[in-house]
């Protein structure tokens, strides 16, 4: 069934592919009407390092196209494929999930930078990329402070809430009040995830991630206990 989630997925891939067929198009016309330059690279002396640099941003241009070119067709022909859609699989009811997200994305809480908070998940909906995480799934949330400054004067400060799910992590951008707001809402949905940061928490997360997963599922288990008492 042609859901909202593969057609989104399908649109994304879509692009991607066109891109990296125009990118690669414009390469070979290049070389083709440059062959007589890239052969004076090659041979003549003074020409040869803007020739060896040439070469290294073709095998550079090739091996992104491999990286990124080559998955995005392959998902194009396969949607099933796609990251999202298997992650959407392994939840349950892909059917009923693509509707209810749906349903939600037009009735979003927050957006900003490509990212949509709803009651239930996380969306992100970009010109080239799609992505969605259930806030079920929230493994740890902090809020992230980054300071502006031109030439060492303070000219300001940004506020990211960054949320770290299983599969994925969503940054969304806002004011302060914004971003406190949402992790508030978070912590509300999932009271179970870890809240705030910390170099040891980043340490943890980092270099033991299956065992920060399995404490976050024991927190889990034991707030469902109590709930249940």
């Amino acid at each position: 069934m042609n859901t909202w989630i593969l057609q989104k997925v399908r649109a994304r891939c879509i692009r991607r592919v066109v891109a990296w067929v125009l990118a690669l198009g414009c390469v070979v016309l290049f070389a083709i009407a440059q062959h007589r330059y890239i052969s004076n690279f090659l041979m003549d002396e003074s020409f040869r390092f803007p020739g060896y640099c040439a070469i290294v941003a073709t095998l550079l241009f090739g091996f992104f196209l491999v990286r990124l070119g080559v998955p995005a067709w392959r998902q194009l022909q396969d949607p099933s494929s796609h990251p999202v859609v298997r992650r959407v699989a392994s939840w349950g009811d892909p059917i009923g999930i693509a509707r209810d997200a749906e349903r939600e994305w037009r009735t979003t809480r927050h957006k900003s930078g490509g990212w949509l908070m709803t009651e239930k998940y996380f969306i992100q909906s970009t010109f080239f990329t799609f992505d969605l995480l259930q806030i079920s799934d929230l493994l740890w949330a902090y809020k992230r402070v980054t300071k502006h400054s031109v030439n060492l004067i303070p000219t300001g400060k940004t506020y990211d809430a960054v949320f770290v799910c299983y599969g994925g992590t969503a940054v969304i951008e806002g004011y302060e009040k914004d971003v406190n707001a949402m992790l508030a809402f978070a912590a509300e949905r999932t009271p179970w995830a870890i809240l705030g940061f910390s170099k040891e928490l980043e340490q943890f997360f980092n270099k033991s991630n299956r065992d920060f997963c399995a404490a976050v599922k024991q927190r889990r288990r034991d707030w469902e206990q109590r709930a249940h008492s």
